[in-house]
């Protein structure tokens, strides 16, 4: 399978596709540091004067570490993935992982020390259906609002005519052929394997370094408790 970049892809994509080199270095710019950015996406209600709202509220609580599991299964799928040619007549949203945040709190390192990491912590558990993953960069320079996609749990990639087009970051809850723009959305990696793969293909090197580069990132941050790991992360929070 190819990997390209179609002008059309402009929608905040993580990838910007020109040869597989990059491509890969793209999709694991945001895993092979071992970890994710969390955020409370706190829905504001309107006042009783019907000022204010609807509105939503990011605050960054902490920082997500992937489990040898998650990275595993992470792995794996693309690794299969980029292991066939496809079908050349159909666009999909395939999709690679979605995250259980609210299930698996005990994997975040919260901001602050003692009083203000118990805040953290505690607001992320108040308001555990509401965390998500997203970008500091992207929350720093205002790109987090309601209308936003540059947040979610989730992670998908879009193939056009056998071509890997796009990377998606985005609310799994949300994942259609709408959504992706594409014909189907595809919720498990064997199951399009199995029902659209034409024959086998080499895996690309860059695949093989870059899930070795994961590996790596995953036992350097494994070597401690998410709860027990002070952080350098950056308290505050944007009202949109």
């Amino acid at each position: 399978m190819k990997i390209l970049l179609s002008e059309n892809q402009l929608q905040k994509l993580i990838t910007e596709l020109g040869d597989t080199d990059h491509v890969i270095d793209r999709l694991y710019q945001r895993f092979n540091k071992g970890f994710m950015t969390v955020f409370v996406r706190e829905q504001l209600k309107i006042d009783d004067k019907g000022y204010g709202g609807p509105r939503v509220r990011f605050i960054p609580v902490g920082e997500y570490y992937f489990s040898q599991e998650e990275m595993n299964d992470i792995n794996n799928k693309i690794k299969l993935l980029f292991s066939y040619d496809y079908r050349k007549n159909g666009s999909f949203g395939v999709e690679i992982k979605r995250f259980d945040i609210p299930n698996r709190i005990n994997q975040i390192r919260f901001y602050g020390e003692d009083e203000n990491r118990d805040y953290y912590k505690n607001l992320a558990i108040k308001h555990r259906n509401e965390l998500c993953f997203s970008e500091f960069g992207t929350y720093f320079s205002g790109g987090l609002d309601k209308g936003s996609k540059e947040w979610g749990n989730a992670v998908a990639i879009i193939i056009r005519n056998n071509d890997a087009t796009t990377i998606y970051w985005g609310d799994g809850n949300k994942f259609s052929p709408q959504y992706f723009g594409t014909e189907y959305h595809i919720k498990r990696v064997e199951t399009f394997v199995e029902k659209n793969s034409t024959k086998p293909s080499e895996v690309p090197d860059s695949v093989r370094t870059f899930i070795g580069q994961n590996q790596k990132a995953f036992t350097k941050n494994d070597d401690s408790n998410p709860e027990d790991t002070e952080t350098n992360g950056v308290e505050g929070e944007i009202g949109i």
